[in-house]
């Protein structure tokens, strides 16, 4: 248990004292001197009986042991002919802290791989989720599109082989099929809406173009559409002014606030629809009020789905059931948080919260007060390139007795003989200039109702139409705001 040969590296690599080692040194020395430098745990004196205890048994050893000083030194043992024991010292600082560092690199490098797996998964059951949902979407979305145009074609046919009498009996039922039809298409026209809107939103298609938006200019765009709707079911539609002003979109704020309006009417039998907005902060909170039928608590979460709609009554107005769904839809890509509230056979609030800003050009001109005027006399030019519309307009605005004046384009419209009290412009007029340019043409004629027809959805469209001095009203025209919009 004595030292017979050593050499310089490692005298140097323990750091021992010049001329403390040599021959026939007890190793425990040795052991003693690099525990009290702080290699063993407090136990010294136990620390250094292991050792020898070790050494004595002439056991191979093979470890790596951490120094004071942060190096790792690795040893080796093994017995040798005669009876003596060698151990020789490495140190493999250097290869410890590479192994580490590259320990550390491979476990980001997991960490990164196992983050960008997860977001794959998270996109790869997003991907079916969105195939599953277009599957049932497109499954229900047949079903319902054909049963309105069924149910059209068979009242329509019914129109034609209605015998022809004359009497107090013909005409209401010729108006009762008639009605029938025209509810018939209004169905399909309303779902096609709808999921021309929910696509482009789940495309990835709609951008939020957020400015300055004053309610009170919205609110006069949607009482003047849904008046005449809640008037034809016996409801008050009041939309209060509040001079206040949000940050948003103002075509996709406008959308939210019709599918939540026509929602409102459609689910209320008797009393109001109320529309207003409220200050809360640096926030306005917009709120739909009806006193209709409510929505369970159950059904608070499934209404936002797609298809869903709840159990009405027979005279309802059939919905496509994607009003809420797009509506939530815009509220998370505008930011506007959405609340309902809600009791059953008591009514139903949503509440839009936007950011509040203030006007910061002048406020938009009080509207005129709506007078209603008869439709007999009124000169009305209808510009549009397809025939059979002309024709429908036609036959429409002179049951109504009007005088409508039709055109086919531009250089049609110049010369027809005027002058006019109302234009219907359609905007894509084929190959010639568009309804603006009839428009532009019109308005120094001291035209003021002019209404551009269209059924181009894309954004925007009625900023510009109000910009040229037109109220923009969407294909197929409803009759009641048609008239609405003539006679006031």
């Amino acid at each position: 248990m004595r030292i017979t040969a050593w050499n310089r590296r490692y005298v140097s690599m323990f750091d021992l004292p010049a001329g403390f080692v040599h021959v026939g040194l007890p190793i425990a020395s040795i052991y003693r001197l690099n525990a009290e430098r702080g290699e063993s745990p407090n136990d010294i004196d136990t620390w250094v009986e292991r050792r020898l205890e070790a050494l004595s048994r002439r056991i191979p050893h093979d470890h790596e042991r951490l120094q004071p000083d942060g190096r790792v030194l690795r040893s080796s043992g093994a017995p040798i002919p005669g009876g003596g024991y060698v151990t020789s010292y490495t140190d493999i600082t250097a290869l410890r802290r590479a192994a580490s560092q590259l320990e550390e690199a491979n476990e980001r490098l997991e960490a990164r791989v196992a983050d960008r797996t997860a977001r794959l998964e998270e996109a790869r059951r997003a991907a079916e989720e969105a195939t599953a949902s277009k599957t049932r979407f497109l499954a229900a979305a047949s079903h319902d599109l054909l049963q309105p145009l069924h149910a059209a074609r068979l009242f329509i046919a019914a129109l034609k082989e209605e015998p022809a009498v004359s009497g107090p009996e013909a005409g209401p039922a010729g108006r009762t099929l008639a009605l029938n039809a025209d509810r018939a298409i209004d169905s399909a026209h309303r779902l096609l809406t709808a999921l021309l809107n929910l696509s482009k939103l789940e495309a990835g298609g709609v951008k939020a173009a957020v400015t300055q938006v004053s309610l009170d200019g919205l609110f006069d765009e949607l009482e003047r559409e849904y008046l005449p709707v809640a008037e034809a079911k016996g409801l008050r539609l009041t939309l209060v002014r509040s001079g206040l002003w949000v940050q948003s979109d103002r075509d996709l704020l406008r959308s939210m606030l019709q599918n939540l309006i026509a929602n409102a009417i459609r689910y209320t039998d008797t009393g109001r629809v109320l529309v207003g907005a409220r200050r809360k902060g640096e926030t306005v909170q917009i709120l739909v009020y009806d006193t209709g039928r409510g929505i369970p608590d159950a059904d608070r979460e499934t209404v936002f789905g797609e298809f869903v709609r709840l159990p009405g009554a027979p005279v309802d107005e059939p919905g496509a059931g994607l009003g809420l769904a797009i509506v939530r839809r815009l509220s998370s890509l505008l930011d506007h948080p959405l609340t309902l509230t809600s009791r059953v056979g008591a009514g139903t609030a949503f509440r839009i919260t936007a950011p509040r800003r203030h006007a910061d050009r002048p406020p938009e001109p009080a509207p005129l007060k709506e007078t209603r005027l008869p439709l007999s006399g009124l000169r009305v030019l209808c510009v549009d390139n397809e025939p059979v519309i002309l024709d429908a307009l036609t036959a429409l605005l002179t049951r109504w007795g009007a005088r409508p004046v039709t055109a086919s384009s531009l250089e049609a419209a110049k010369a027809a003989t005027g002058p006019f009290d109302a234009a219907l412009i359609d905007l894509h007029l084929g190959e010639g200039p568009e309804g603006f340019a009839v428009i532009d043409w019109l308005r120094p004629l001291g035209v003021r109702r002019i209404a551009l027809v269209t059924a181009d959805t894309r954004d925007g469209l009625n900023d510009q139409a109000t910009a040229a001095g037109a109220v923009l009203l969407p294909k197929p025209i409803k009759p009641a705001a048609l008239k609405a919009f003539l006679s006031s």
